[in-house]
């Protein structure tokens, strides 16, 4: 309000004092500078009515300080006033009513309007002259200088002056609107050609004027002629704006304003499909024109037709990748439970591994296991490609070296027999990469082959980590039949074996770089006091610093094995006990006995023995149908263990009950819960649940004619 007002006083000090000194030398187009209507309905229109007080201020001010009369100075500040609010009042009653905030000029009916307020302004400075006729010096010609000037120059100018004043009023906050001004077509064009109007009927006055003076001629005539082309010249320009632009409106602007409507809600998800059917429909009525602006709207049709389509493509692709991801995860998962995650506890030797994939799935594997009570096997594996198809081949893989190696085969013919499997149907042209070793737990020899994998790091005699030197064999399912050649060396107390996949050495980071086997060997003899799980995670975390944000690009695995470095102070408890029912209180008994010995809590304890329980009773009842036998208990109160998903191991206590008896794995029974189990009064397999809630892992294999049951229990 204060702005506006501050901006009518000041135009109207402008108008008055500035302009009206230089009215003798501007006298020919003095209408067209000073135009007293275009400023009051600006003022009006635009600024309302605090700009209307403030002209009647600035009038006063100018007036007075000019020593003016009194009547005359009250009589053109009512003018001015007038003028204003009226202007102000009719803008708005023409445009829906009260605070309306859109001043602009870009349609016709906008122009029209404009003009209409012209007419009543005009009109009123005509009852002003005619009603002051002594004071305003207008009694001879108040039609002539009334309506004629005022409305041809006012409507020209005010034209121009209308959008500078609202893009002011926006500059200084004064409107709602926070999105930026851009001048619209409509107003450009109307702009340009008012312009040139008022330009050329400016430059019409000055020749007549000047020639007129040259001539000497100065009479009444004179301005009449200098009018009546300015006129004249004013009113062409103005029919040819309102024709031009409402032809220009009525072929352009206005489709492309409802294009640019239509488009922007089209795709607001608050709207919904009926809606989005009817503003097709307008687009479709577009199209149909033969111009510029119907082919715009038909492509847009076509364009949107073609994007539904695309987008239930999307929405049938985004579906289907749901459920790919969510097997790929399932399929993680089971790939992750397929590495071996509880790692041995030997006096011989200390052992940890991980296989970390680059994508869901991976092609990598690690495996280790015991073959008998005297050889520890250690594999390690890459096979070619990534993915499922990498997976699936690594899973076969696994599962072959595994089961030769436990058929006591040499190492060499271990590869051999898995080649030639692996060969048989491999039209996908996979292959693997693979280092098997075997350890004689009693005097330390290892037997080795190599399928064409990376050479492992050895340290020897507490000595720094080297690579071992040797020449490895082909590739696994590459030739059907390829001979791999057994290599062996002896292993001395302390002696390390570092097992790894390309994944480590062909880390890049941003620049390309590899992370490569000398840093590789580098961080091993730098970090040579550290632990297998301690080295393993210390080299990721290495190798995660030197790629930095570069993505992964292959599978990374890695193993590492010490033969009797990180012997630990404990003993395994073992003891045999008859497979009898009658025998569960011995059981009981040692079993107590020993964890008190490994301070373990009395819940723990009592959790347990129970599990113990339950399982010896069903050992005890199935295991020997019909005759007598034995069964082995072995307590690791000092465990470790690895969960799935998992990095960290935790401290555990391994329980391992191993038999002779017939093929038999009591977690076949699967129950869903106890409560199931009861409403169906079934017995069978409760006990079996309650060990399994009462564990935190539990399973069964057949190895060397053994049942093995092995459950594992936590110290929390």
């Amino acid at each position: 309000m204060i702005f506006s007002f501050l901006i009518g006083m000041l135009m109207s000090i402008i108008t008055i004092d500035v302009l009206n000194p230089f009215s003798d030398y501007i006298e020919p187009i003095f209408w067209i500078t000073v135009p007293q209507v275009s400023i009051s309905l600006v003022l009006g229109i635009v600024f309302g009515i605090p700009a209307a007080f403030g002209s009647v201020a600035g009038n006063i001010i100018v007036r007075c300080i000019l020593g003016e009369d009194v009547v005359f100075i009250l009589i053109r500040s009512a003018q001015w006033l007038v003028l204003c609010i009226v202007s102000y009042i009719m803008w708005q009653k023409m445009n829906g009513g009260r605070n309306y905030d859109e001043f602009r000029l870009d349609r016709v009916s906008r122009v029209l309007k404009f003009c209409l307020a012209a007419v009543v302004v005009s009109v009123l400075c005509i009852i002003f002259n005619i009603a002051a006729s002594d004071y305003l010096s207008f009694s001879t010609y108040p039609w002539l200088y009334g309506f004629g000037c005022y409305f041809d120059y006012g409507v020209m100018t005010g034209i121009i002056l209308l959008p500078i004043a609202y893009r002011l009023r926006r500059k200084l906050g004064m409107s709602e609107k926070t999105e930026p001004f851009i001048y619209h077509t409509n107003e450009k064009v109307i702009f340009f050609i008012v312009v040139i109007g008022v330009f050329l009927a400016a430059l019409a006055g000055v020749f007549i004027y000047y020639s007129y003076i040259l001539d000497e001629a100065i009479t009444q005539d004179w301005w009449f002629t200098i009018i009546y082309f300015q006129r004249v010249a004013l009113r062409l320009f103005l029919l040819i704006t309102v024709v031009f632009v409402w032809m220009l409106e009525r072929r352009f602007t206005r489709p492309i304003d409802r294009l640019i409507s239509i488009t922007g809600k089209y795709y607001d998800e608050s709207v919904d499909d009926k809606i989005r059917e009817e503003m097709l429909e307008d687009y479709k009525l577009l199209a149909a024109d033969d111009t510029d602006v119907g082919k715009l709207a038909a492509a847009y049709v076509r364009m949107t037709d073609n994007l539904k389509i695309y987008i239930e493509d999307v929405k049938r692709i985004t579906t289907e990748k749901g459920r790919i991801d969510a097997e790929l995860n399932l399929a993680s998962e089971i790939q992750a439970q397929m590495l071996p995650r509880v790692f041995p506890e030997h006096d011989e030797f200390d052992l940890y591994a991980s296989m970390t994939p680059a994508k869901e799935v991976g092609g990598d594997f690690y495996d280790f296991f015991m073959i008998g009570e005297r050889y520890l096997a250690v594999v390690i594996a890459d096979v070619s490609g990534k993915g499922v198809p990498a997976a699936m081949f690594m899973a076969l893989a696994k599962a072959l070296i595994k089961s030769h190696a436990k058929m006591y085969m040499d190492v060499h013919e271990v590869f051999k027999a898995v080649n030639r499997a692996l060969c048989e149907g491999n039209d996908a042209g996979l292959f693997v990469t693979a280092w098997l070793g075997v350890l004689d737990l009693n005097d330390g020899k290892l037997s080795y082959v190599n399928a064409g994998h990376n050479p492992p790091l050895i340290q020897k005699e507490n000595g720094e980590f080297e690579y071992l030197k040797m020449r490895p064999g082909f590739i696994l399912a590459g030739m059907e039949n390829t001979v791999y050649r057994k290599h062996e060396m002896y292993l001395k107390p302390g002696d390390r074996l570092f097992l790894y996949t390309d994944g480590v050495t062909e880390a890049t980071n941003a620049s390309e770089e590899l992370y490569g086997e000398e840093r590789l060997q580098t961080f091993l003899n730098t970090n040579r006091g550290l632990t297998p799980y301690e080295m393993i995670h210390g080299l990721r975390a290495n190798i995660d610093a030197f790629v930095g944000e570069a993505p992964q690009f292959d599978d990374i695995t890695m193993l590492m094995l010490d033969y009797n470095k990180y012997a630990k102070e404990k003993r395994i408890a073992e003891r045999e006990f008859a497979a009898n029912v009658g025998e569960l209180r011995e059981v009981l008994g040692f079993v107590e006995a020993e964890l008190r010995m490994a301070s373990c809590s009395t819940g723990l304890i009592m959790q347990i023995a129970m599990a113990i329980e339950e399982m010896f009773s069903n050992v005890a009842s199935y295991a020997y149908p019909g005759k007598s036998g034995k069964v082995k208990i072995c307590i690791d109160s000092d465990g470790r263990w690895v969960k799935s998903g998992q990095d960290n191991s935790d401290a555990a206590v391994i329980i391992r009950m191993i038999d002779r008896g017939i093929p038999f794995d009591p977690l076949t029974y699967e129950m869903t819960d106890i409560q199931s189990l009861m409403n169906e009064k079934e017995t069978k397999g409760m006990g079996i649940l309650l060990v399994k809630k009462l564990m935190d892992h539990i399973t069964c294999s057949r190895e060397n004619d053994e049942n093995i049951l092995t459950m594992i229990k936590i110290k929390k």
